[in-house]
């Protein structure tokens, strides 16, 4: 309720906000901005007010003795809405102002108050993933009534249009503040078959900002109705990266200067002009003219219309080279784990059995329940497998583990009373025919004694079965902490790639060295070695490796080397554009300057490196970007290419998260949206649920 009602009730009434705006009335024709801007904002505490529009809820600082900034927001971020403001104040006339404007206030608050109900309505429509269809609902137009009767529910049309709208200026705002973060941009995509047969493709850009935080932002995702060959994939990611760089690096909208409206009435206007033609001052020089200098890397599952793409992308100069290929480690994993599994089959489907009936129906989990409660076991339901996903395999067994007893229990239980069933049915079908005595004894001693349909029940589980489920789940736990491991997005992961896949390669070693040749895990943990092995040897981005400071192993570090040079020579040529000081100013700045060291090495390049590698590896539980963030100034060289690889994302799971939050919007009844619509709602609700409005607000005030 408290989420519907901030829709209609905004932190002030219309009538407190129209007291405020009908104070010192202007008596000039010409509209008076700044009070008009003031009804869209909360009254003034501790030097700011809160934007009451669209729920951004932005904080404004007032400037004394003025309400620019307040324009300027209103200006840049609420466009539409600015202008119906300005458009109705010229309408309304001056000549009897002074008698009617506390009226025309009230009314033009009233239709504010409506505007911001559409708005915030909007957002909650993204935010929530919400049908469209949730304005025609009789009990929401009863809920929203209640609230305010006057409050006109817009049309499944508006509101598909609003969003468009709304995608449309905050794409300009948001891909202008994403490129300003960093000089290159490492990305993931995938492809998802949603409902109704209908295939989406999504794009998604990673980045460690100038702090060494990692980020990640949804810059893409649209219906791909082509077939999924690597022409059609490329042809399709090429398009989103266009407009990505092209259509807003450096400045938004290019070089157009009504991308982020200024007040060209302020007396900053030249500032923020400046501050725009300078996003990347941050950095080192880069030539941006090609959209592959500021690409670092593409990371994708390992289908082989993937590998046509990538080829087609180094062909064309897209990619810098192969090593830009980043194969998705987790779909690796989840090869090399369904290898393993199809050796173990036979084994596991006895645990199989038992879970899926357990499942099946609630009488047998109600039973199965009260038996964990007795034996003091978690009364948890039995995590079932499915084809799709190797680890549910791993997530049954580790479950059925920790139910043993239980799991002995009712097989023993259900096994006698099937048993039971079986015998009276039999004999009930029996009896009703006529046999002479001597046949009729014959089948009595047939069903005490024999053991009828057999097939139906469930095998016992021996002690060395559970021996055997035991060794299986330890060999595939690894592979699980591993799979968990690289898919996070709060730390680096490509970095972790390489001791992953040692530890693997040595686990399957092991295993098969502990374990008898006929032993059906020693076939498990070869296939595993295999097809680990295979993607070992075409690993790429091995530089990723070299900037994790925790080195399990001395690896080459011929990559680190080359991107090194690369970095040296651009970091070379930023500080020679500098303009030169005079000795006599450039002595006094040594004793003053925080950073002489750091200057000074640059005149050996090889210092870095070799520092580097004589450094004491840290803890393993150390995070790789706090490390680099307080070595930054000893290695300003080979920082800014860590920043660089270690954004590079080591699997597809951004994607493939995008992909589960559009499950939830993309239903059977869903399935006709535009691929306008359905671009909008996803990058929307991402961008909205990840904060990046928030952050894209702030840098916009530091350009004022």
């Amino acid at each position: 309720m408290s989420q519907i009602s901030s829709l209609i009730n905004p932190n002030e009434s219309a009538s407190q906000i129209s007291r405020s705006c009908t104070k010192n009335p202007s008596s000039n024709s010409k509209v008076n901005q700044s009070q008009i801007a003031q009804c869209y904002f909360s009254q003034a505490k501790n030097g700011y007010q809160l934007c009451l529009v669209d729920g951004c809820s932005k904080k404004i600082k007032r400037h004394e003795g003025t309400k620019q900034n307040l324009v300027s927001h209103l200006k840049a971020f609420h466009k539409e809405l600015w202008a119906e403001a300005i458009a109705e104040k010229n309408t309304e006339g001056q000549s009897n102002l002074s008698n009617s404007h506390g009226s025309s206030i009230i009314k033009s608050m009233n239709v504010h108050l409506q505007n911001n109900f559409t708005d915030n309505l909007v957002s909650f429509i993204i935010q929530d993933q919400q049908s469209y269809a949730l304005v025609k609902s009789k009990s929401f137009q009863k809920l929203i009534h209640t609230l305010n009767k006057d409050i006109n529910l817009i049309s499944e049309t508006t509101i598909s249009k609003r969003i468009k709208q709304k995608f449309l200026n905050d794409k300009e705002h948001i891909f202008a503040f994403i490129n300003s973060q960093a000089p290159r941009f490492s990305f993931s995509t995938d492809i998802w078959s949603g409902p109704g047969g209908m295939s989406y493709i999504t794009l998604t850009a990673h980045y460690i900002s100038s702090d060494w935080k990692p980020f990640t932002a949804t810059v893409g995702f649209s219906k791909f109705t082509e077939a999924h060959t690597g022409k059609n994939i490329y042809t399709k990611i090429v398009d989103m990266l266009n407009d990505f760089f092209i259509e807003h690096s450096q400045k938004p909208r290019g070089s157009k200067r009504d991308a982020i409206e200024i007040d060209t009435s302020s007396d900053s206007s030249s500032e923020t002009e400046s501050n725009l033609s300078n996003l990347s001052n941050d950095f080192y020089s880069l030539d941006i003219s090609s959209i592959g200098n500021r690409i670092m890397a593409i990371t994708l599952d390992n289908a082989s219309s993937n590998t046509t793409f990538m080829d087609l992308a180094v062909k064309n100069n897209l990619l810098k080279g192969f090593d830009s290929h980043i194969r998705c480690f987790a779909h690796i994993l989840n090869l090399a784990a369904k290898d393993s599994l199809k050796e173990l089959d036979g084994s596991i489907d006895k645990v199989k059995k038992v879970v899926h009936l357990i499942r099946q129906s609630n009488t047998s989990w109600e039973h199965f329940k009260s038996i964990c409660e007795k034996n003091k076991e978690p009364p948890n339901r039995p995590m079932a497998d499915n084809s799709t996903r190797w680890n549910s395999t791993y997530s049954m067994l580790c479950s059925a583990l920790k139910q043993k007893s239980s799991f002995d229990d009712f097989i023993y239980e259900y096994n006698k009373s099937q048993t039971s069933k079986q015998k009276t049915n039999h004999f009930k079908s029996s009896s009703q025919k006529t046999f002479s005595s001597k046949k009729q004894k014959t089948i009595s001693q047939a069903i005490e004694k024999a053991d009828i349909h057999h097939d139906i029940r469930l095998d016992v589980i021996l002690e060395e079965d559970w021996t055997f489920f035991q060794q299986i789940s330890e060999f595939l736990k690894v592979f699980a902490t591993a799979t968990d491991e690289v898919q996070g997005d709060s730390y680096p992961s490509l970095g972790l790639v390489m001791p992953w896949y040692q530890l693997l390669l040595e686990t399957c070693q092991k295993t098969k060295n502990e374990v008898s040749r006929e032993s059906q895990l020693y076939d498990a943990a070869d296939q595993a070695y295999s097809k680990l092995e295979s993607y070992y040897n075409i690993r790429s981005n091995s530089c990723a490796i070299d900037t994790n400071p925790i080195r399990y192993k001395d690896e080459e570090l011929k990559h680190l080397k080359e991107a090194y040079a690369e970095y040296s020579s651009e970091y070379e040529i930023h500080f020679s554009q500098e303009p030169q000081v005079s000795q006599t100013v450039s002595s006094n700045l040594k004793k003053l300057h925080p950073f002489e060291e750091r200057i000074s090495k640059r005149k050996n390049k090889t210092n870095e490196i070799i520092e580097y590698l004589q450094t004491n590896s840290p803890h393993y539980s150390i995070c790789i970007l706090e490390w680099w963030k307080r070595h930054e100034n000893r290695f300003p060289i080979l920082s800014k290419a860590a920043r660089d690889y270690l954004g590079i994302p080591a699997t597809s799971a951004p994607s493939e998260h995008v992909f589960l939050e559009a499950g939830n919007f993309i239903t059977n009844k869903c399935t006709s949206l535009s691929s306008d619509s359905v671009e909008a709602n996803m990058c929307l609700h991402s961008w909205l649920n990840d904060g990046i409005h928030e952050r894209m607000y702030a840098w916009y005030d530091n350009l004022q």
